[in-house]
């Protein structure tokens, strides 16, 4: 029995031994790897000055100062006196359109202008060589009135330090002053009628000239529409028409004919996340690197954050405007993609 249990032993100690045999031999077999087995989990080793401070906003650059010119009315381009790059000053004249309508009319208006200082001119001065402001008398009415302006002036300074019997003095003579104003014109008037004008005549005849220079003034702002002129320096980017193109009643307000940007002031608008929302604040510094142009960076401050945010996949993130310092490169252009990084020391 025990010779029995004796052999049963020996037997599962050879058994044990042949198993760690084989597996020794298969495992001699397996050809050799030239990178070791990776571990599960394998952290990143820290590198000095590879983290730098402060929040992320991603966006692109941006010219805000820019425009797009239209026409305020419709005619056939007559004129385009600019090409794409040029550099323009304020006030400078781009474009024009055919506008002898136009002059006709402001060339009309102005003889019907003309026409009706003319006929006050006979009516109210028939004498010849004498003028309305002669009958008038409007120099000396504009005496008294400056006296009477200087005494008022003289009363409000004597009421300040309370000097009451000055300033009802100066009163009195501001009173006098004012009255003699009145029979200047009162005679005036009469030598006006004396010559047989009515004051219904009178009335008419200045209604007929102030309608002469209304249309003379409505005349001139149609005019003026058929001109473009620069609103501020720039540089023109783009002509999308030519000249001899009609631009109709129906498209004038919708057909661009220049667009404008000022190249002098730079923005970065970007956005931030709901969770770096409270720590930045207006005025923050950043620094902008340009995908573009890596090599340069660009320094500014937050001039603008949005109260409102846009929510994608269950986060919101807000715009932010980022005011470029200059001076910076003319190499930057409206559209390039950066990144700001906020300075926020000193928040948590």
């Amino acid at each position: 029995m025990k010779i029995e249990r004796k052999k049963s032993i020996n037997q599962l100690i050879a058994l044990i031994i042949a198993s760690f045999v084989m597996v020794f031999a298969l495992t001699s077999c397996r050809p050799p790897e030239n990178k070791p087995a990776a571990s599960p989990l394998q952290l990143a080793q820290a590198q000095p000055g590879s983290y730098t401070a402060g929040i992320e906003a991603r966006g692109n650059l941006s010219f805000p100062n820019q425009q797009k010119l239209y026409f305020s009315t419709f005619s056939t381009i007559k004129e385009i006196d600019v090409k794409e790059g040029d550099s323009v000053s304020e006030g400078q004249l781009l474009a024009r359109l055919d506008n002898t309508t136009q002059r006709l009319a402001v060339d009309s208006a102005q003889f019907d202008v003309s026409k009706a200082k003319n006929a006050m001119q006979k009516r109210v001065c028939p004498t010849p060589g004498r003028t309305v402001y002669e009958f008038l008398n409007a120099p000396s009415v504009l005496d008294a009135l400056e006296a009477m302006q200087v005494e008022l002036e003289k009363a409000a300074a004597s009421i300040t330090t309370k000097e009451y019997d000055e300033a009802s003095g100066e009163l009195s003579l501001a009173r006098d002053d004012l009255e003699r104003a009145k029979g200047i014109l009162l005679d005036s008037y009469i030598q006006i009628y004396s010559f047989g004008l009515s004051q219904e005549t009178l009335i008419q005849l200045s209604l007929d000239l102030e309608k002469a220079k209304i249309a003379l003034e409505k005349a001139k702002n149609e005019l003026s529409k058929t001109e473009l002129y620069a609103p501020f320096e720039g540089i023109v980017t783009d002509i999308p028409v030519k000249e001899g193109d009609v631009i109709s009643s129906v498209n004038y307000t919708t057909i661009p004919i220049i667009h404008l940007i000022d190249p002098s002031v730079l923005e970065m608008e970007g956005f931030i996340d709901e969770m770096d929302r409270p720590r930045v604040n207006i005025g923050d510094k950043a620094v902008i690197t340009v995908d573009a142009l890596p090599d340069l960076k660009l320094t500014g401050k937050v001039s603008f954050i949005s109260e409102v945010g846009t929510v994608r996949s269950g986060l919101a993130y807000y715009k932010v405007t980022i005011s470029v310092e200059p001076p910076f490169s003319p190499e930057f252009k409206h559209g390039m993609g950066a990144t700001a990084r906020i300075s926020t020391e000193g928040k948590s």
